[in-house]
């Protein structure tokens, strides 16, 4: 394996140190936030919550990736954590509560929706089946797999996602769709409609189709490099720009943080922004 550009200059490791760091404090700072919820977390404070931690799991990949060399496969986690902010922005926006019981049932919708492939009626399952090597049955047991939709039903069905229930029904009507998603239900039934109704179509634009790429076979192609007029391939782990990933991923992460705190928890904002001065106190010290 051709690694012989796996370096990194001490201003970018820096960087990357300070990264990890961040998200370390992050996820203390965020599960103080929750333990000092009394009882059960509300459901508008917990999705809001999981995204974020998404979003926070994606920016300590990037940082695992970076550090062994991977910047490719950086940028195209690099998309989903683009994504997860777009996401968790478009939630604390307005209509927390509705939105979050729409992001809940989408969840439960689409599990069921998987798990049917692996009933022995469905029209998939003839495929799944011979992928399996004719052992579906035996794998899936249709009694075990039916118990599994009848409890994501009674989750579906749960009263206090009665009225979210019947908007999806509505919106999925007029639409005439078999799937729709659960930003639809809300006059917004593409990503891209998402990141407009947020202020975040630029990002959209750029940084998310760009680093969509890295999720296409197309861009195989950006693996050959030309020098002197002759064609080699490119290492399997080589630094580019590591530095931009890095910053992207800083920057997306204290924003959704900082948002998130805002909105849900208020009371530690202060804390997070103390830390951020101190953070940039050590790098202009070290530099």
């Amino acid at each position: 394996m051709n690694i012989e550009r796996h370096r990194l200059d001490s201003k970018t490791e820096n960087n990357l140190n300070q990264l990890g760091d961040m998200v370390l404090f992050i996820e203390n700072l965020m599960e103080e936030c929750l333990n000092q919820v009394d009882g059960k977390v509300p459901n508008e404070v917990l999705i809001p919550i999981l995204i974020h931690r998404h979003l926070l799991q994606k920016a300590d990949s990037i940082h695992a990736n970076i550090d062994v060399g991977a910047e490719d496969a950086s940028k195209a986690i690099m998309r989903t954590l683009i994504e997860n902010y777009i996401y968790l922005a478009y939630i604390l926006h307005s209509k927390t509560d509705e939105k979050s019981k729409a992001y809940y049932l989408a969840w439960y919708k689409s599990l069921k929706a998987e798990l049917q492939k692996f009933q022995s009626d469905h029209k998939k399952s003839p495929i799944i089946n011979s992928f399996l090597g004719g052992e579906l049955d035996h794998l899936f047991p249709g009694e075990s797999v039916q118990a599994e939709i009848d409890w994501i039903d009674k989750k579906i069905k749960a009263p206090w996602l009665k009225e979210i229930n019947k908007k999806w029904n509505k919106v999925q009507r007029k639409a005439n769709q078999s799937y729709i998603n659960w930003h639809a239900l809300f006059g917004h039934p593409k990503i891209r409609h998402v990141a407009v109704s947020v202020g975040m179509e630029a990002e959209y634009e750029t940084l998310y189709s760009i680093y969509s790429q890295e999720t296409h076979s197309t861009n195989a192609m950006r693996l050959l490099e030309h020098r002197d007029g002759i064609s080699y391939f490119k290492p399997l782990r080589a630094y580019e720009d590591p530095d931009t990933i890095i910053s992207m991923a800083s920057t997306y992460l204290w924003r959704a943080t900082d948002l998130t705190l805002r909105k849900l928890f208020p009371e530690k904002q202060s804390a997070f922004h103390l830390y951020s001065i101190n953070k940039q106190g050590r790098l202009h010290d070290e530099e």
